[in-house]
């Protein structure tokens, strides 16, 4: 009975293997290690030896070349086992003169077929005559190989066995399928069509919610940044004029004080721009005609446009009423107006327009975040350079800009994307490289009893109001606390504070000479400075409250302001908190203003 050694580390293969053998009618030795197989391995005993190429220190290449270099071991036969089979083993195999490669997991009986006929071919080799040397080409190289022609056969067919088992079974499929592609082409074709047509659709879906998420996201990391630079701005800007104030008499620092005002004032425009992005800067909407603030707005730009672009305005007369911030409104379009303007520096034709329009369900479920309804529509549209579509998709992002050899923080756009979008509206921009953009603002029509557009408080001068009255500040912040209760006090008021809601309803509740609550709305302790407001009138019905930020979340009810609130947004300048303080007071002047 022939006698089997196998040698693999792997004592569940190494079992398995001799179960197979055993079973085979073949005796079977095991060994775990390289070296004691070549120390039990005995040519008088073992008629074949099986061995793992990836064994631990010598590998199954290396126990193969030291069974072939004994001239009494020669001829014993080795079967190399492969997790993988790999065309380099065939150059290794013939290296080491190995006969049989196998590809693990294998088939049991034909496992023991290819061990039978290794053991049949020895017997006969050994009645016959050596092979002479062969000279062997692959993978670009030569060598000299004892093997001879079987041997190479033998080698080949094991490492493409697997891929020649794999092609027969294909060739089955595709006789299969070749059986039933004549039916089902046409039902294939209308599918494919259909298929077509929805994963199109799926994916410029996804690429809009996509491009909203981002825009979403984006807004969220510009209004946190703006709400906490706004807090540094505002003690900054608050002490520098302070500064500026008490140190008249010193005209240098007076200089380098508004140097630095200067700059802190260019940041809080900055911040500004984040929040209109972000849609989460204060607005003051009213009802009124888009009309009248486009002609207002044309006024304003012929000049600025220069003699190379044309100016064509074609409003509706029938316009619906929307409620917009007027001022953003108007920013908004000296924006675009800006853009196109910078589009034509051989000139051209600047056209706005405005239309009353509906947007339906199937527009609405093109773009993300519409609301079906009736809106009006101003649609800007130039003839310049246009935008490559490329492009396209990210202008409207806070900071991107392709305008090169410029100053552009690259926020104009999107300012007008987050104050559209805060407003209730949607903006959508059509762009061709040579032909020109068009940008369109869709604004919802405003509903019957919201207020009208008034006019803006005149900008202030150069004297601010004072008074004498009791103020609680509502500050978390302590800087911006200590500075505000600074400015007050440097006009004349008398000023009490607290760092929370709930502390300032205490101070209320044992304290009727308080005149004025002026309170940050986002407050710690899970009550907003509009709760506490509310709280506030309900325990004093006639207490006046200004209310502050440096940004305000539009899209959450219990932070938004009613249209009547009188709000100062962080930073605010001397003169501008006090006059706030005064409309908010609704009084006259309690004694004559103070120059700052």
């Amino acid at each position: 009975m022939a006698r089997i050694l196998v040698v693999e580390d792997n004592a569940t293969e190494a079992e398995h293997l001799r179960s197979l053998l055993e079973n085979g009618g073949l005796e079977t030795d095991v060994c775990f290690e390289s070296k004691a197989a070549l120390s039990l391995f005995n040519e008088d005993v073992h008629d074949l030896v099986v061995c793992n190429i990836a064994m631990p220190g010598l590998s199954g290449y290396d126990v193969c070349r030291r069974v072939k270099t004994s001239a009494q071991t020669k001829i014993v036969p080795v079967v190399l086992l492969a997790a993988a089979s790999d065309p380099i083993d065939i150059y290794q195999g013939l290296k080491c003169e190995a006969e049989h490669f196998v590809t693990t997991p294998c088939d049991g009986e034909q496992f023991v077929a290819l061990i039978r006929r290794a053991l049949r071919d020895r017997n006969e080799s050994v009645q016959n005559e050596p092979a002479s040397g062969n000279e062997i080409s692959f993978l670009g190289r030569t060598f000299a190989t004892s093997a001879d022609k079987a041997r190479i056969l033998n080698l080949l067919l094991a490492t493409f066995e697997d891929y020649a088992r794999t092609r027969q079974e294909l060739d089955e499929r595709r006789a299969e399928l070749a059986s039933v592609k004549q039916t089902a082409e046409a039902l294939a074709s209308e599918l494919d069509r259909r298929v077509r047509e929805s994963v199109a659709e799926q994916v410029e879906r996804k690429e809009i919610l996509f491009q909203s998420q981002k825009m979403e996201a984006l807004g969220d990391l510009a209004s946190g940044l703006a709400h906490d630079f706004n807090n540094v701005l505002t003690v900054v800007v608050g002490n520098l004029d302070t500064i500026s104030a008490e140190l008249k008499g010193n005209p240098r620092v007076v200089k380098l004080s508004n140097t630095a005002l200067e700059a802190a004032l260019r940041g809080a425009e900055l911040t500004r721009q984040l929040l209109a992005f972000s849609r989460k800067q204060p607005l003051a909407p009213r009802v009124g005609d888009i009309n009248d603030i486009v002609s207002s707005m044309t006024q304003m730009l012929t000049p600025a446009l220069g003699d190379g672009v044309k100016l064509e305005v074609d409003e509706d007369p029938d316009l619906w009423p929307v409620l917009v911030d007027p001022a953003q409104l108007q920013v908004a379009i000296s924006n675009l107006s800006k853009n196109a303007v910078e589009a034509m520096p051989k000139g051209g034709r600047l056209r706005i327009e405005t239309h009353n329009v509906v947007l339906d369900d199937r527009f609405a479920s093109a773009n993300i975040g519409v609301t079906p309804g009736e809106y009006c529509l101003i649609s800007m549209s130039d003839t310049g350079s246009g935008i490559p579509t490329q492009v396209l998709p990210r202008v409207f992002e806070p900071l991107f800009t392709t305008k090169t050899g410029q100053r552009s923080a690259g926020l104009g756009l999107s300012m007008v994307f987050g104050f559209v979008r805060q407003s209730g509206g949607h903006v959508r921009i059509e762009s061709e490289v040579g032909k020109g953009t068009a940008v369109r603002i869709y604004l919802p029509r405003a509903k019957v009893g919201a207020p009208t557009i008034a006019q803006r408080p005149a900008k202030s001068s150069a004297r601010a109001p004072s008074g004498d009255e009791t103020i609680l500040v509502v500050e978390d912040d302590t800087n911006v606390r200590r500075t505000v209760i600074q400015q007050l006090r440097q006009l004349g008021y008398r000023v009490l504070e607290a760092d929370r809601g709930s502390t300032a309803l205490a101070i209320l509740d044992r304290n009727d000479a308080i005149d004025l609550l002026f309170t940050d709305i986002i407050m710690p302790g899970g009550m907003s400075g509009r709760d506490l407001g509310r709280k506030a009138a309900l325990l004093r019905p006639s207490l006046k409250v200004l209310y502050t930020s440096g940004y305000m979340r539009g899209l959450r009810d219990d932070h938004l302001l009613e249209p009547t609130d009188i709000f100062i947004g962080k930073p605010y300048r001397l003169h501008e908190l006090a006059q706030k303080v005064r409309e908010a007071l609704g009084q006259q002047l309690a004694r004559p203003a103070a120059q700052i």
